[in-house]
């Protein structure tokens, strides 16, 4: 993906974020001043029209807290869906067919967790993948591995953002900024390099 449709992306979601923002503060502060001058005075009108500095500070500020708490007990909720799978969308960048199954070809160390390469299995006599094939062809299984007992391991997302993997046997754990899947991108092409460089040792020496 282009850096600047990802720079697109980013800058359109904190646009949302914003005016979501912006608009439950405006809700609160409204309805909180309307419900309040329809309960306490006599001239609901009137208590708009006489403008009170120190009103208006007490409601700014009761506002801005209400707002806090509703976004964080949002943040609450999305990060429970998720992790309890209501939420998931994994972005998919293609489709890499493999009608005979795949053969895992290296166990790579990334993040401090296994990663298991694999490609497709060719058939044919003569079946073979050439250089420029490389990027097409490579694939990372997701969930990654236990570097200790090889288990799959689980993962889970922390209300500030962060993810917990960790081993369910109890052996392991640890906090990446990323979660699988998109760890997974950066191990694809480490994994993509390292193929490469075989391939061109392998051209260079002969074996």
């Amino acid at each position: 993906m282009p850096i600047n449709a990802t720079l697109t992306e980013i800058e359109s979601l904190a646009e949302k974020a914003t005016n979501n923002s912006l608009s439950l503060f405006f809700i609160v502060f409204f309805s909180s001043y309307t419900i309040t001058s329809l309960l306490f005075t006599r001239d609901p009108l009137q208590y708009y029209v006489d403008f009170s500095y120190s009103r208006f500070l007490l409601f700014f500020g009761l506002s801005i807290i209400a707002t806090v708490i509703g976004l964080l007990y949002k943040h609450h909720i999305d990060v429970k869906n998720e992790n309890e799978g209501k939420n998931q969308r994994f972005h998919v960048r293609g489709v890499i067919a493999a009608p005979n199954g795949w053969k895992n070809i290296m166990d790579k160390t990334h993040s401090d967790v296994i990663w298991i390469v694999k490609v497709p299995i060719l058939s044919g006599r003569f079946a073979e993948y050439r250089y420029e094939e490389i990027p097409s062809i490579v694939s990372i299984s997701t969930p990654p591995r236990c570097p200790k007992c090889k288990t799959i391991l689980a993962e889970r997302k922390s209300f500030w953002g962060d993810y917990l993997w960790y081993c369910p046997t109890g052996d392991f754990q640890k906090k990446n900024k990323l979660n699988f899947f998109k760890e997974s991108e950066t191990v694809r092409v480490l994994a993509i390099r390292d193929l490469e460089k075989s391939f061109e040792e392998f051209n260079s020496t002969g074996y």
